[in-house]
């Protein structure tokens, strides 16, 4: 039996308002290993400049009050050059990133586009950063359901625009679902969503860039002094915050916990003492979820104390 409980699925109607339909709304198979709208999960951001377009994953994060996007800083901040005023240090008013997802339901094949304008976020205080860790978490909608299983309109703030949407519209972890870095379990296994576009050949097209991977592995570990998750699964360029879920399984359920996100692979030197080759050792480094969930719950206490429902 699947006991999902972390799904949250959004539609996006011409009125730019979102709907958060029920976390037990979802689908499943039987025979796959997963629910299959989980398969929705990765989302893509695609960025193109002057110098070639750059590609990171991330997904959604959705909790009673708000929609949210979770992507890689360094995304953004390794084009700094590029993508801000010199003087005011402000994203440029023309920069847009183009953020796409699949449908819930696996046989549609109608993709969600999101256009974000990221000057028009940055200055209305939708676009936070954390400031130990490569995460950035971009509000996109804003609202309220009265609980988890009664879905509400929830308004989109400026600065996003709906290209297309699949019928199911997109998939959301919801935050009940998320756990922190004290609450993983080492030893579980963990599913790696995520977009690696770096891997595979131009001149050897077997893969189709624009869909996601799965990868498995297990958590092999943590380092508490750094706070990070070490895992027996391989990430590369792309992989970027693609998010990681634990299996929980207990004696009738199986369930799903997302715990971090991709930051970087283990490297491994092999060679002489004059020459290394560096290779990817097959370990990766994952950021736990905490950083995620803070900067949520300071977007959510702001805005509530804008509303006066908070002094």
């Amino acid at each position: 039996m699947f006991l999902r409980g972390c799904l949250s699925a959004l539609v996006i109607v011409a009125s730019l308002n979102v709907k958060v339909a029920a976390p037990q709304d979802v689908i499943i198979s039987n025979g796959r290993a997963i629910p299959e709208d989980n398969l929705a999960y990765p989302v893509l951001f695609s960025l193109q400049t002057i110098i070639g377009k750059s590609l990171a994953s991330g997904f959604y994060i959705n909790t009673t009050h708000g929609i949210y996007l979770v992507t890689a800083n360094h995304f953004f901040g390794e084009l700094d050059s590029i993508l801000k005023d010199t003087t005011t240090k402000q994203f440029r008013p023309d920069v847009n990133v183009l953020v796409t997802s699949y449908s819930r339901d696996p046989s549609d094949n109608k993709r969600n586009s999101f256009l974000v304008n990221l000057r028009t976020l940055e200055s209305g205080g939708h676009l936070q950063t954390d400031p130990t860790t490569d995460i950035v978490v971009i509000t996109l909608g804003i609202g309220e359901r009265e609980n988890n299983q009664a879905p509400s309109p929830v308004t989109t703030v400026a600065g996003v625009t709906v290209q297309e949407m699949a019928t199911l519209g997109t998939v959301g972890v919801s935050i009940e679902a998320v756990k922190k870095f004290d609450q993983v379990l080492i030893g579980n296994d963990v599913i790696m969503y995520g977009y690696p576009t770096s891997i595979g050949l131009s001149s050897i097209p077997q893969l189709d860039p624009d869909r996601p991977l799965l990868r498995k592995g297990i958590v092999s570990g943590k380092n508490v002094q750094k706070h990070t998750l070490v895992l027996d699964c391989p990430t590369y360029q792309g992989n970027s915050v693609g998010p990681i879920f634990e299996i929980d399984r207990e004696l009738t359920q199986t369930k799903y916990f997302l715990i971090g996100v991709a930051e970087q692979y283990v490297p491994y030197a092999m060679g002489s003492p004059t020459i290394n080759i560096i290779s990817n050792s097959g370990y990766g480094i994952a950021t736990p979820m905490d950083p995620v969930i803070k900067i949520v719950e300071q977007v959510e206490q702001a805005e509530k104390r804008k509303a006066g429902d908070l002094p």
